[in-house]
């Protein structure tokens, strides 16, 4: 036999072996999954749930470089962390086989037998899977909107207490521990973004919300099996790049002003909790049905201190979606910047002078003269209201043809170039004038 066909047989077992173990994963988790305390693929961050000695939960999690189903119990006060056994014999933590693994759980609650001898550890309490963690036969994906950075991103029904209605879903197929970990990084910075439980009521939704408008909501995981599923608010009109581009000039003033503030808004409310997005460019706006810009895709979102701030952002939203500084690749035009070398962009015509006047002060060379992102909006809201509002802008608005359904064709568009700042709003106002 051939060395190149040794090698593809090889491949062919290999991953006949790898189906073979999801497949007998599968079995696992479809007998366990409708159980309260079954939480699906997640971490140890997840242990701040765990309350009182005997509480414990089941989860998936990597271990030495496989997907293994693991018991989390807390101890004396600290969380114990154990795997579940199997072998031909059925499901085990010591020496006590069970046909299934939810038989094994059940008699170790009721004979109180530790699950080691070595830790003592029993179980009491099962805790109670958290409201966000939803099951992924209440998804029904209808078409796919783009190509997301972990997998395809959907427009889907989600059907919960009867009620049917639109979210888009982002996938994620956990094949390593990296993009796991990029993925839920994205969850954990959302869910603290959108605290609040919800339920379906005549079609919508009704929510105890106490996030914040601007941010893209945040409804939930599917984590039983894969791929894994995040459900977020449906943004009908797709992204602002897209919207701009296709409007063409055609938005009156008072749209133009208005995304800009509600996008100093999303910045302002990260910035206050000493978070920077990351990647803030038109593409990562949504616009929600009722015309309002929601910012999305934190999955390069991180703490002050963890990024390298430089003042390089602030003119995109009146140029209708041009590109600023064409013939330039990103790498170019930040090295440019980074060596002061960088002209300031000509803000377009229409352009109201008190913007432009905006914008040059955030052009300035020293960082602590120039406005942070609350200066920005203050001085936003301050021109909006010096601003008489167009006879032609509530027509405008209402007359927009609403033919986009399902054309939020930018919740994530695969884009992991670390941009290593913070941009200010300067491109991103010359995308919107």
């Amino acid at each position: 036999m051939r060395a190149g066909q040794s090698r593809t047989l090889l491949n062919f077992k290999e991953a006949a072996e790898e189906r073979e173990r999801m497949n007998q994963q599968k079995c696992v988790t479809d007998s366990i999954q409708d159980v309260d305390y079954y939480l699906g693929f997640v971490r140890r961050n997840f242990d701040n749930l765990l309350k009182n000695d005997g509480d414990f939960m089941l989860r998936k999690d990597f271990y030495d470089g496989k997907v293994v189903i693991a018991l989390d119990v807390l101890h004396n006060g600290k969380p114990k962390h154990f795997v579940v056994n199997k072998d031909n014999d059925g499901y085990f933590f010591g020496t006590h086989h069970k046909d299934t693994l939810k038989a094994l759980i059940e008699w170790h609650m009721k004979s109180q037998t530790p699950v080691s001898e070595k830790s003592g550890c029993k179980l009491l309490t099962p805790i109670k899977r958290p409201y966000y963690l939803l099951q992924h036969n209440s998804f029904k994906l209808v078409k796919m909107l783009n190509d997301g950075s972990f997998g395809g991103v959907y427009l889907s029904d989600f059907k919960d207490n009867g009620g049917i209605g639109k979210v888009a879903v982002k996938t994620c197929s956990p094949d390593s521990f990296e993009v796991y970990s990029k993925f839920m990084r994205e969850v954990k910075r959302m869910k603290e973004f959108n605290h609040k439980k919800w339920v379906f009521c005549d079609e919508f939704y009704i929510n105890n919300f106490n996030g914040f408008c601007s941010i893209v909501e945040f409804y939930g995981i599917a984590v039983h099996e894969g791929p894994l599923l995040l459900a977020m608010e449906f943004c009908r009109h797709g992204s602002l790049l897209n919207y701009l581009r296709k409007k063409d000039g055609q938005l009156p003033q008072e749209t133009y002003l208005r995304f800009c503030i509600e996008a100093a808004e999303a910045l302002n409310y990260l910035h206050k909790q000493d978070l920077l997005h990351g990647h803030i460019c038109a593409k990562h706006f949504l616009v929600a049905a009722e015309k309002v810009l929601k910012l999305c895709d934190f999955n390069l979102t991180d703490t002050v201190g963890n990024i390298k701030i430089e003042e390089l952002f602030k003119q995109e939203i009146y140029s209708d979606g041009k590109k600023p500084y064409p013939g330039y690749s990103g790498l170019e035009f930040r090295t440019k910047v980074l060596n002061n070398n960088c002209q300031q962009l000509q803000m377009p015509e229409k352009t109201p002078i008190a913007v432009k006047l905006l914008v040059e002060k955030c052009w300035l060379e020293t960082p602590l003269v120039r406005p942070d992102i609350s200066t920005i909006l203050k001085i936003l809201k301050d021109i909006e209201m010096r601003t008489p509002k167009s006879d032609t802008s509530i027509q405008s608005e209402e007359s927009d043809e609403d033919d986009s359904e399902g054309s939020a064709d930018s919740y994530d568009e695969g884009n992991t170039d670390h941009p290593q700042s913070e941009p200010s709003l300067t491109f991103f106002l010359y995308y919107i004038i």
